[in-house]
C-alpha cells in the first residue's frame, strides 16, 4: 500500500512540475551581449531531469557563428585565442587580456531547496571553487572571466556549476559589470544544460 503511495505522490509531482509552462526547459542557447557594461539576463527555469545528476552548467560562450572548418587561418587563430588562450604563434600576453565581470544572482523559486552548492572557476589558479549557499533565498556572487583564455579540458568558459533539485524552478540574473571589447565579428551568450558527471 505504501508502494502505491509514493508512486501516486511522485506521478502528481512530476506532473505539475512538467506543466507549468511560464518556466523555460533546458538546455538553453540565447545570444546576450555581454560584452556591454550594464548588459542584464534573466530567466525562470527548470532544473532538468537528469539522469546523471542534479548539476546545472552555466557556460558564457564566444563565437563568430562560422564553423571552424570553413574559417580562414587568421579566424581560426582569433578563435584559438579566445577558447583556448593561445594562438599559433604564442601565448596570450595577460597583461593585455580583458575580463568579463558579473554578478550573478541565483534565486530558488517556489518549493526549490534553499541549500545550494556551487563550484566557481578560479581562471588563474586553473581549478574549481566550492561555495555553499544555506537557508539562503538569494545567492550572489561575483565572477571574472577573461576575454582570452579557458579553465583546462572545458570548449566554452565556465560560469557556474550549481547543484540544484530536479525539475524544481530557480530564477538566474547575469548582470555585466564591465566593457569588454571583443573582436569583430565574435558575438556573446549564455548556455545552461545538464551536467554530465560520466565526463
Amino acid at each position: 500500500m505504501k508502494i502505491k503511495y509514493i508512486i501516486f505522490v511522485v506521478v502528481i509531482m512530476f506532473s505539475f512540475s512538467w506543466c507549468d509552462e511560464k518556466y523555460r526547459k533546458l538546455p538553453l542557447n540565447v545570444n546576450v551581449d555581454f560584452s556591454k557594461k550594464e548588459t542584464v539576463y534573466e530567466i525562470d527555469f527548470q532544473a532538468p531531469l537528469n539522469f546523471w545528476g542534479s548539476k546545472v552548467n552555466f557556460e558564457l560562450w564566444i563565437d563568430n557563428g562560422i564553423k571552424y572548418s570553413k574559417e580562414t587561418k587568421e579566424e581560426k587563430r582569433i578563435s584559438d585565442y579566445i577558447n583556448k588562450g593561445i594562438s599559433s604563434d604564442n601565448l596570450i600576453n595577460k597583461i593585455k587580456n580583458q575580463y568579463f565581470k558579473f554578478k550573478i544572482t541565483l534565486i530558488p523559486l517556489g518549493w526549490a531547496s534553499t541549500n545550494i552548492d556551487i563550484l566557481i572557476p578560479d581562471y588563474n589558479l586553473q581549478k574549481w571553487n566550492k561555495i555553499e549557499f544555506i537557508n539562503r533565498k538569494k545567492n550572489e556572487f561575483i565572477l571574472s572571466i577573461p576575454l582570452y583564455g579557458r579553465i583546462r579540458n572545458y570548449h566554452n568558459k565556465q560560469i557556474m556549476t550549481a547543484d540544484l533539485q530536479r525539475l524544481r524552478n530557480y530564477h538566474i540574473r547575469i548582470e555585466s559589470l564591465e566593457n569588454v571589447t571583443i573582436p569583430k565579428g565574435m558575438k556573446t551568450g549564455l548556455k545552461i544544460k545538464n551536467y554530465n558527471r560520466k565526463h
